[in-house]
């Protein structure tokens, strides 16, 4: 098959989207696909080099933007627009997260949503041709519903369309009431457009047919990790527990609630041996937050017992995570998918996470960690220190976790299950897979703190 992604890019940062679809693209190659990368927005980062995304980037930040807000901006020559769309200035305008931070954007994120009946219907056009003329996919991916109304286009085109729904409703919920509104209009008008629809988990997809209103068929597939090979040695977990921070960082993740847990467990537990770390990409967007957590946690745990690593990639990141005895999200929203969850869960760490959104399926399909009531400190405190302060258990939940998300969530497991769907909206018959991939919401129940 020749299967295009839209890789709804971030600038200068990294983004779950972006690294599961290149993760996706990389295995799909290997099965002897050939695969496309379409930029859309801002230039995508991605971890590894290859595949390498085409050099232009349609729906450009820019020219969106432009059209989006100022009427004169539409008698402006199409060349022109697109020439402030070069990568490297999409990439500038990126750095310290603006481009992407949901408060600053309702506006603009109707304008993607309206598509072809709206102001930027030219660049929609645009980028419906270059995919059309220039690709010619059999199926083209699209990385959120976001992007829903490009689906329209690329139909009239004789384009089949398959669409993931991944974390739209907490970036929606901050656009505003009014700009929201409008948002979830145009999804629902566009959806029936796409030849499918993707969750990877049942919460998401009970969530979008309630906020929808109406039936939509949705395919659960498993969200794939792409997991390195078991470490021969063991990974030097020692005495003291190191208790991981891996996400964005940014207050819906909830950092801040993580150091206050930390304190209140320093205060009431002082003999129990732990250590802060702190890793994760997005910072820039959000100085003020950051300083005033580093500064917390100078008072509550003392400069000593914590540790800020910056953006983690590659080697180092995977070295983190083996090296973690606790992985730890107080998560503020209700989560559809957590690449870095699953992350530190191949690498054999605990999880402890609020029982809202996708973590519940995702403890009780793996037994590898505890979930804890959403918003509750003291739970959050007695979760952590349950497991810090008990080495059989975090072993048990660390072993279950890397055993059920390898073979729930491999990359190799995971593409093979999105290909035969892909097969079946291009209409073509892939050879079958070696066995057919475990769905992840079919695990027995998982421990949880009550």
């Amino acid at each position: 098959m020749r299967i295009a992604f839209i890789i709804a890019g971030t600038g200068s940062t990294y983004c779950g989207s972006c690294l599961r679809d290149h993760c996706y693209a990389r295995q799909l190659i290997a099965l002897g696909d050939d695969v496309v990368l379409v930029p859309a927005y801002l230039p995508p980062r991605f971890e590894h080099d290859t595949p390498r995304p085409e050099p232009t980037v349609v729906l450009g930040g820019v020219s969106i933007y432009l059209l989006a807000s100022f009427p004169w901006a539409r008698q402006l020559p199409a060349l022109l627009l697109r020439s402030l769309d070069q990568p490297w200035l999409l990439t500038l305008l990126g750095r310290g997260g603006h481009a992407t931070d949901a408060a600053r954007l309702g506006p603009l994120a109707v304008e993607m949503l309206k598509g072809p009946h709206g102001a930027a219907a030219p660049e929609f056009e645009r980028a419906a041709d270059l995919i059309s003329r220039r690709i010619a996919p059999d199926v083209v991916i699209l990385p959120n519903l976001m992007l829903s109304s490009l689906a329209p286009m690329l139909r009239t085109r004789g384009i089949r369309t398959v669409v993931i729904a991944a974390g739209e409703a907490a970036f929606i919920s901050q656009l505003g009431e009014q700009p929201a509104r409008a948002v979830w209009h145009w999804i629902a008008h566009w959806l029936p457009e796409t030849d499918a629809v993707v969750s990877y988990s049942r919460y998401y997809a009970r969530y979008l047919q309630q906020r929808l209103g109406r039936p939509v068929p949705i395919a659960l597939l498993p969200l794939p990790v792409d997991c390195p090979p078991e470490p021969s040695q063991p990974t030097g977990r020692g005495h003291t527990v190191r208790v991981l921070f891996f996400s964005r960082l940014v207050p819906e993740k909830g950092l801040d609630l993580l150091v206050e847990a930390l304190g209140r467990l320093r205060r009431e537990q002082p003999g129990l041996p732990f250590r802060l770390e702190i890793a994760g990409s997005g910072a820039s967007a959000r100085d003020g937050f950051l300083r005033t957590v580093r500064a917390r946690a100078d008072e509550l745990l003392g400069r000593e017992q914590w540790h800020y690593y910056g953006e983690l990639t590659g080697t180092e990141k995977w070295q983190r995570l083996y090296e973690a005895d606790l992985w730890v999200l107080p998560s503020r929203t209700d989560d559809s998918q957590n690449l870095a969850a699953l992350e530190a869960m191949a690498a054999g760490t605990a999880i402890v996470v609020p029982a809202r959104g996708w973590y519940p399926e995702l403890v009780e399909n793996t037994r590898g960690g505890v979930l804890y009531r959403p918003d509750d400190q003291a739970a959050l405190t007695d979760a952590i220190a349950r497991l810090v302060a008990d080495h059989a258990l975090r072993h048990t939940l660390g072993r279950q976790a890397m055993v059920q998300v390898r073979a729930q969530h491999a990359a190799e497991i995971a593409t093979r299950a999105l290909r035969q769907l892909l097969a079946r909206v291009a209409g073509k018959s892939p050879e079958p897979a070696a066995a057919e991939p475990e769905q992840p919401h079919d695990r027995p129940t998982a421990q949880a703190d009550p």
